[in-house]
């Protein structure tokens, strides 16, 4: 069986915030910079889907061993990020679909999402939070076709929606948080 891979999805302008999202500093790092260390905690195969920012991006993680992968349609939204990454992808047997903006997801809830997965490697592994069904989640390779049929705002959700026969969600409240807006900011990022 061939490794899993993470896509983070990083193409966004943040235009409810008025600034690049992916570069806020939480701890120390950016949140791209925070986003690629988790992920590189559980695989070597990371890309990071850019769009608006993507020169910016580049250079806050030029030190990391992770791939850039350019979408040059991030304006048509979440979808066509995802279509990038998945589009990228070369063997894995499944794909985590991270977002920079949720900081507050711990190491511990990625390692969670990987244990299931390598348990049931044919299901979708997605986060649960607030009566919601999401990312990050994994995806099995059997879903790679389905993912790159996304388009527009669409995301992976409607993924799940579609599979909820073969998906096992794990309890993660912490992705309930987002940044989005200047108060989201001044809520978690302190």
């Amino acid at each position: 069986m061939s490794e899993l891979s993470v896509v983070i999805l990083a193409a966004g302008n943040s235009s409810r915030l008025g600034r690049p999202k992916q570069l806020l500093k939480y701890r120390g790092l950016s949140l791209i910079e925070r986003a690629c260390c988790q992920a590189l905690r559980i695989t070597d195969r990371v890309s990071v889907v850019t769009g608006a920012s993507a020169e910016n991006i580049a250079d806050a993680l030029q030190e990391l061993p992770v791939k850039l992968i350019h979408n040059t349609r991030w304006q048509e939204g979440m979808g066509s990020s995802i279509v990038t990454g998945v589009s990228a992808d070369t063997g894995s047997s499944g794909m985590l679909l991270m977002l920079c903006d949720q900081p507050l997801i711990s190491d511990d809830h990625y390692v969670a999402l990987v244990q299931c997965f390598n348990e049931n490697p044919q299901s979708i592994i997605a986060s649960s939070y607030k009566q919601v069904i999401g990312v990050p989640a994994i995806f099995p390779a059997r879903l790679f076709t389905s993912l790159q049929g996304l388009s527009g705002a669409t995301g992976a959700r409607k993924i799940i929606q579609e599979n909820l026969d073969s998906q096992i969600s794990i309890d993660c409240p912490q992705a309930a948080i987002d940044i989005d807006v200047e108060a989201d900011v001044e809520s978690w990022l302190v």
